[in-house]
């Protein structure tokens, strides 16, 4: 597994996930180990299998360096269903509306090409953005929020919204962008099937966004797997 610590917190996702998942190696990118702190209870007690790495998430070096070093050694599996040696997990919900957005597209055209990560096959991606930019990965023909990064998704991979956190309607978080006011919400599928999850459940207590301290807006966690097979657009997916 690997988990790109791109946003602050006091580790409470990362927690929840190693518990859940109980991978035989969790890795984690630390940049400048400013989250060791907080982490420091998690990585004693896992001997081992859990490996904090001063790497920058936002660099996709970082991730080159991994496999080269063999920290990780994913397996190589058939199209026929996700990749079960390799879960990709990113936190976007401190960074800004360009800069999330365009991560997310660039691991996008990733998946539609399969190179990168998504040579070793159909690797499933957990993000947790802001309501403002997951809004673009699901929005419907006709909504306002619909753009070029929805119809690259809708090429690629499949997504559904795993959980969502609700919390005060602030107007600005820390990232300096504002929420935009009269969004118009997404009607989701199912949504009986989503995690619902309120700052007060959890402790220490967080805003809004689990495992992200003082981020003043609400998200979700957006579940990409992509498909099995890309739908054709000609010989290659140019980033939009």
């Amino acid at each position: 597994m690997l988990h790109p610590l791109i946003s602050l917190g006091p580790g409470i996702f990362t927690r929840a996930l190693f518990n859940q998942i109980n991978p035989n190696t969790y890795v984690l990118f630390d940049r400048g180990f400013q989250f060791e702190p907080s982490l420091r209870p998690l990585l004693d007690p896992s001997n081992g299998r859990i490996k904090h790495l001063d790497l920058n998430g936002w660099d996709f070096q970082t991730y080159a360096e991994v496999i080269k070093r063999k920290i990780i050694v994913p397996q190589v599996q058939p199209p026929s269903k996700p990749n079960s040696s390799l879960i990709f997990v990113l936190n976007l919900t401190d960074g800004t509306a360009s800069e999330t957005q365009g991560l997310v597209s660039q691991f996008i055209s990733f998946m539609y090409d399969n190179i990168f990560l998504y040579h070793f096959g159909r690797v499933r991606t957990y993000v947790w953005m802001a309501d403002e930019d997951w809004s673009h990965l699901l929005a419907p023909v006709g909504h306002a929020d619909r753009k070029k990064m929805t119809i690259m998704r809708e090429l690629t991979c499949d997504a559904r919204v795993v959980a969502k956190t609700s919390g005060p309607d602030v107007p600005q978080g820390r990232s300096g962008r504002r929420r935009k006011v009269g969004r118009i919400p997404i009607d989701l599928p199912l949504d009986e099937s989503i995690v619902n999850l309120k700052p007060s459940e959890f402790d220490p207590q967080v805003f809004c966004v689990p495992c992200v301290a003082n981020v003043q807006l609400n998200g979700a966690l957006i579940e990409l797997t992509p498909f099995e097979k890309r739908k054709s657009v000609g010989k290659t997916m140019c980033l939009l």
